[in-house]
C-alpha cells in the first residue's frame, strides 16, 4: 500500500500522515499475520475505523516479530539454495561408478 492510498482509506491528506504513523501502518500492513495478502487494505481500513492509530500501534510489536521470522525464513531459504548448488556442483565433478 502506498502512502496516498492510506490517506484515501482514512479520509485524510497525505501531508497529515507523519513518518512514524506511516512506518507503523506499513509494518502492520506488510507483516502482521492477521492482515491478509488479498484484502489487506480493507483490513487496515477496518482496523483504523475500530481503534484509530492506537489500535494500529498496538499491532506493531507482533508485526515486527512476524517480519523478523519472515526474514529468517528467507535467509534460510537462500542458504539452502546455495548449499544445494554447492552439492550439485560437487556431485557433478564425479562420475558414478559402474556397478
Amino acid at each position: 500500500m502506498l502512502r496516498h492510498e492510506w490517506a484515501a482509506l482514512t479520509d485524510r491528506d497525505v501531508e497529515s500522515i507523519a513518518d512514524a504513523e506511516w512506518y507503523a501502518v506499513s509494518v502492520v500492513y506488510h507483516y502482521h499475520p492477521a492482515v491478509s495478502d488479498t484484502d489487506g487494505k480493507q483490513t487496515m481500513q477496518a482496523l483504523w475505523r475500530m481503534g484509530g492509530m492506537a489500535l494500529v500501534l498496538d499491532l506493531v510489536p507482533a508485526a515486527q516479530n512476524a517480519q523478523t521470522a519472515y526474514e529468517a525464513v528467507e535467509t534460510a531459504r537462500l542458504a539452502l539454495a546455495r548449499a544445494e548448488d554447492v552439492y550439485r556442483a560437487l556431485k557433478a565433478r564425479y562420475v558414478p561408478c559402474a556397478g
